[in-house]
């Protein structure tokens, strides 16, 4: 069938949530790139905030799973820096995977993990709210790793890890 999921009140149709509607840009306040996410759910429930793998886009988060979350929280899916539709780095010839996790110096690299967990806060800021808390869901290595140091930095600012 060609019809979005649907969940009680909660449908998502991925051409027109995504790409229409729900993908916006927000220049984050700390840092000088424009990360682009999508929402869904009602945003006075509690913020739930996605953290995908390295290299995942905020569409590659499974349409069903997020549509259920929906149904209890305000879901944030977005795009790292250097994915989809969010800002592009110059990478000076540095690995970039290496630079992130801090294998090289921030000479080398364009941003440390510490930059991409506060690009998550600073999203989280300007979507639900100035230092609103939020559920942290980490998926994979590198997405989990996203959600840890955004919990160790902000730590009172996390409902659940």
């Amino acid at each position: 069938s060609l019809d979005p999921p649907c969940y009680g009140s909660v449908c998502l149709n991925p051409i027109t949530d995504l790409l229409a509607k729900s993908v916006r840009f927000c220049s984050t306040a700390d840092v000088p790139v424009d990360i682009a996410y999508a929402t869904h759910g009602d945003p006075s429930c509690p913020a739930m905030i996605l953290c995908g793998d390295m290299g995942s886009q905020l569409v590659d988060w499974n349409d069903c799973f997020v549509a259920a979350l929906a149904r209890r929280f305000f879901v944030i899916r977005f795009d790292y820096r250097d994915a989809g539709n969010s800002t592009k780095m110059p990478h000076r010839g540095a690995n970039l995977c290496a630079g992130v996790i801090g294998l090289c110096t921030t000479a080398e690299a364009p941003y440390t993990l510490h930059d991409v967990a506060a690009d998550t806060w600073a999203l989280v800021d300007r979507v639900v709210g100035y230092g609103a808390p939020a559920h942290l869901v980490g998926f994979g290595a590198f997405g989990g790793a996203v959600a840890q140091v955004a919990c160790l930095t902000r730590m009172e600012r996390v409902t659940s890890l």
